[in-house]
């Protein structure tokens, strides 16, 4: 008799140690490293742009209801928010870590 290997439970089946730290490294620490920092500065900094997109969009939706109301404030952030990614960023060059201006 034949066994049949079943693919619904593959998940179940243990990753070896070095397979598993290749997906655990490119996860969560290939990018953080990739911009030049660690995975718990880069967290933050992601939190942070996450709770300011967040109150970008409550005071869209706001003005989109009353439209005298935050007038600015999507607009701002958006602007706050690329000048913090886009024009301040820091890229890694080879070994060392340079400001780009755009």
């Amino acid at each position: 008799m034949e066994k049949i290997f079943d693919t619904r439970w593959t998940i179940f089946i243990p990753i070896g140690y070095k397979q598993g730290h290749l997906v655990f490294t490119r996860l969560f620490l290939d990018h953080p490293r990739s911009v030049g920092e660690s995975y718990l500065k880069h967290q933050r900094h992601a939190f942070g742009f996450g709770i300011s997109l967040l109150g970008a969009a409550l005071a869209c939706l706001v003005h989109g209801l009353v439209p005298g109301l935050f007038v600015r404030t999507g607009s701002e952030a958006i602007t706050r928010l690329h000048d913090r990614m886009v024009v301040h960023r820091t890229v890694r060059s080879r070994d060392r870590i340079v400001a780009v201006r755009t």
